[in-house]
């Protein structure tokens, strides 16, 4: 019989039995309680996100050391559950989802953000592969929810032919380590290869296939061409999830991966770097060029993202404590500064009707105020001080040339200063492009929840840009207290 620590499972069960309890909620009661569904929710995803909390400073592992709790897990959780919150507050008032089938759509998200936890916590192959699927068919239902919108149908289907390709990639390459080693345990595996004689070429050829499926799920060169159309299509507010919460549970997977499997790639080490410094490099640059060339603001953010997740993997590289502490500070940042930039963009959505750079001329007159608010969010992302979004390019950068890595670093600044010229245009538009006509339109009222997600991401964005240092000690406690 296998032995369940419940405990360390609590925060997912929470997350599951929340999304089950949402959906009969809104099949026995219907519209009568459809005002409840989201306060609701976001109450259920704060208790889980307390009960990981508390579990704070526990190294332990369960279902047969196929789920792991450590510290930089129970962070990583955090931060999906935070972006899961700000989701449903956003998605309050969200006038292309209306109120049908909103417990559907709240149980779905709830259900994902339990996936991606699972993805977090994942010490085995079988539980990471069934994480990554889970949150990946939700996925694909979340991203084509809006079934009379042509853009969003598309959307779902070419997120889910990319998904099916990349997936069938990664199962081949977890059935070589399986071969291997004959487990399907990490830490196993690593065991397995380190005292047998493995071909080093055979071990980083199964690594790769292993890690195309997490490159996937984070949206990184060359596993990125689903992203401008997803993030273009997808609902608003679940374009916002993808980006935020499913890159987190990526990245989280595959940091913890590199860690878990670096003694054994240290047998083809050179090789190793240089596949994912060339990611690495590619996301940096494909971003930051293309996404230049971007009128939709959706998708502007999309190869935003893109360039993003180019700055992330340079931490990945760099390994060690210092890379970590880069890695987790950069999403916390990534969360705020992200999460700020698409409410703003549901907001003008809301009241213009579109998403084209058009719809933001003469923001600044129209409602300065959130012309102000996108510009502090456009400038963290670009990495510029005083915003949390400069100190997650310092540390990334500071890392990568204190352990030699001076290539990455040099274009991962290049890459940044082209980046200003891609949210330039943003606040072209905002400031000092003219169109008479657009100042006779009226701008519509803003949910209140919406102003708490603008105002909690600019508080992130500014105190952790003037005061990192906390994230810096959580980012250093992580490293301590790893399972990996």
């Amino acid at each position: 019989m296998v032995d369940i620590d419940f405990s360390l499972l609590l925060p997912e069960l929470i997350l599951i039995g929340g999304a089950f309890f949402i959906i009969a909620l809104d099949l026995i009661f219907r519209r009568r309680v459809t005002w409840l569904l989201l306060p609701v929710s976001v109450l259920i995803v704060a208790f889980a996100m307390y009960v990981a909390i508390d579990l704070a400073g526990t190294v332990a592992s369960t279902v047969m050391n196929t789920f792991v709790v450590d510290t930089f897990s129970i962070v990583m959780k955090v931060i999906i559950m935070l972006a899961t919150i700000f989701i449903l507050m956003l998605t309050d008032g969200y006038k292309p989802l209306g109120n049908a089938h909103q417990g559907e759509f709240v149980g779905l998200i709830l259900l994902a953000s339990s996936a991606m936890c699972f993805m977090v916590s994942a010490g085995d192959m079988v539980m990471l592969y069934v994480a990554i699927e889970f949150t990946s068919i939700i996925s694909y239902i979340l991203v084509g929810y809006l079934r009379r919108n042509p853009l969003s149908i598309e959307a779902g289907i070419k997120y889910f032919l990319f998904g099916a390709v990349s997936s069938a990639i990664m199962l081949f390459g977890m059935s070589l380590l399986y071969v291997l080693t004959a487990t399907t345990n990490l830490g196993g595996i690593v065991e397995g290869i380190m005292h047998g004689a493995v071909n080093p070429k055979i071990v980083l050829v199964s690594v790769s296939l292993f890690m195309v499926g997490l490159a996937f799920k984070m949206g990184a060169v060359p596993m990125h061409l689903w992203v401008p159309d997803v993030y273009q299509g997808a609902p608003t507010p679940i374009t916002a999830y993808i980006s935020v919460a499913s890159k987190t549970a990526g990245v989280a997977a595959f940091l913890r991966i590199a860690f878990w499997f670096a003694p054994m790639l240290d047998v083809a080490s050179g090789e190793w770097v240089n596949i994912l410094s060339f990611v690495s490099m590619a996301s940096m640059v494909l971003g930051t060029v293309i996404g230049i060339l971007q009128n939709n603001l959706k998708r502007l953010l999309a190869y935003s993202a893109i360039s993003h997740i180019g700055f992330i993997i340079i931490g990945v590289i760099v390994g060690q404590e210092v890379g970590m502490i880069a890695v987790v500070y950069y999403m916390v940042a990534y969360l705020f500064m992200t999460m700020g930039a698409f409410a703003i963009v549901i907001m003008v959505a809301d009241a213009t009707g579109g998403y084209e750079l058009n719809d933001y001329v003469m923001l600044s007159k129209r409602k300065p105020s959130l012309a102000l608010l996108m510009t502090i969010f456009l400038i963290s992302l670009a990495g510029i001080p005083p915003t949390v979004g400069f100190f997650a390019k310092f540390y990334v950068f500071a890392a990568a040339i204190k352990q030699g890595y001076i290539m990455l670093a040099i274009v991962g600044v290049l890459a940044s200063v082209v980046g200003l010229f891609m949210y330039a245009r943003v606040l072209k538009a905002m400031y000092l492009d003219k169109n008479d006509e657009i100042m006779k339109k009226p701008f519509g009222a803003i949910p209140p929840p919406s102003w708490a997600v603008v105002g909690l991401c600019l508080l992130g964005t500014l105190i952790f840009g003037v005061y990192p240092k906390p994230i810096v000690e959580i980012a250093r406690y992580c490293c301590n207290l790893f399972g990996g």
